[in-house]
């Protein structure tokens, strides 16, 4: 889900993503049930890697929708924006629930490779609307030999 041309230019950057991950639907039922298309989606039985064709079958359906907002945009308000898409998509996501998980993926780097980000009481209630998993992936600047211990 990281790894876009934006996030590369900067050595500092955040993004997040809401999956939606099924064993049973489809990526083409959660799209039509939530009526926005997906940043990115898989079908469950599709190569795990289209560049790597030994690789095995997926295991479940995979929709993912990667906020808007710039690299350069602090996660919390990354957070915020897809909590407003769920928000907005509560019921569809609520009849979804017994058949797919939901996560939002975060990934955060610094520059200097200290830093972090908080998410506020409010915000913290808004995630608990659904059952939701909060996944944050760090990432260390890439000249790390620049650091000073």
């Amino acid at each position: 889900m990281i790894g876009t041309e934006e996030v590369k230019l900067s050595k500092s950057w955040s993004q997040a993503t809401f999956s939606v991950s099924s064993l049973s639907r489809t990526a083409a039922e959660i799209t039509a049930a939530l009526r926005v298309q997906p940043s990115r989606h898989f079908e469950r039985g599709e190569r795990l890697s289209r560049r790597h064709p030994e690789s095995g079958p997926r295991t479940e359906s995979l929709w993912l929708l990667k906020s808007p907002l710039s690299a350069d945009t602090p996660l919390d308000e990354h957070v915020g924006w897809l909590l407003n898409f769920i928000e907005e998509r509560c019921a569809a996501l609520k009849a979804l629930s017994s058949e797919c998980t939901f996560a939002i993926s975060c990934g955060f780097s610094s520059e200097s490779g200290q830093g972090g980000f908080v998410l506020d009481s409010s915000m913290l209630l808004r995630l608990t609307i659904l059952p939701i998993d909060l996944v944050v992936d760090l990432y260390p600047p890439s000249d790390v030999g620049d650091i000073e211990p």
